[in-house]
């Protein structure tokens, strides 16, 4: 198996590995801030939950479908228009996802929570790294979201039209 097969069929544990080094990594810096203000400790345990079991869905339902044979690789999940059962679950799982961070981070007061919280969301410039205000938070949010709607308007569309086939020899 060439190094794209390998990285065409299990990519998607590549992506849930990254998610917990990613939790290790914030974990590892809130750490500071826990020091500062113990009372932080509880916040920062339902992020990393959170981010563990909502960040992985997606990858876990790919896994499946990868693993009972329903698709061949990780660019079929790009074309949902073809109705496959198990890339339709995995599109419609990111739009709820993206729903329920929209309603988190707007209505549910998750962007004051990510403030009271440091270190998830940074920005970074030439000298320094700063935390976010809520209105970054909230167009951060807003600009994701967005661009996850678009990039979803054109899988459906076939705008980009990668031609599949050529895509699934690297399966193989």
């Amino acid at each position: 198996m060439s190094f794209f097969q390998i990285m065409f069929k299990y990519g998607w544990l590549l992506f849930i590995v990254i998610t917990f080094i990613n939790v290790y990594i914030f974990k590892y810096h809130s750490k500071k801030y826990i020091a500062k203000n113990p009372l932080l400790k509880e916040g920062y345990f339902k992020l990393f939950k959170g981010i563990l079991i909502y960040f992985n869905i997606p990858w876990l339902i790919m896994g499946i479908g990868m693993s009972l044979g329903m698709t061949e690789n990780i660019f079929e999940y790009m074309y949902p228009n073809t109705l496959n059962p198990i890339v339709l679950i995995f599109n419609v799982t990111l739009i709820v996802l993206w729903c329920l961070c929209f309603w988190w981070v707007f209505v549910k007061k998750g962007a004051e929570f990510l403030v009271k919280h440091p270190g998830l969301i940074r920005l970074t410039s030439l000298n320094s790294k700063q935390d976010v205000s809520i209105k970054q938070i909230k167009l951060i949010v807003g600009v994701m979201i967005f661009g996850g709607i678009v990039a979803m308007i054109l899988m459906w569309t076939n705008y980009y039209d990668l031609p599949l086939n050529n895509l699934k020899q690297f399966s193989r």
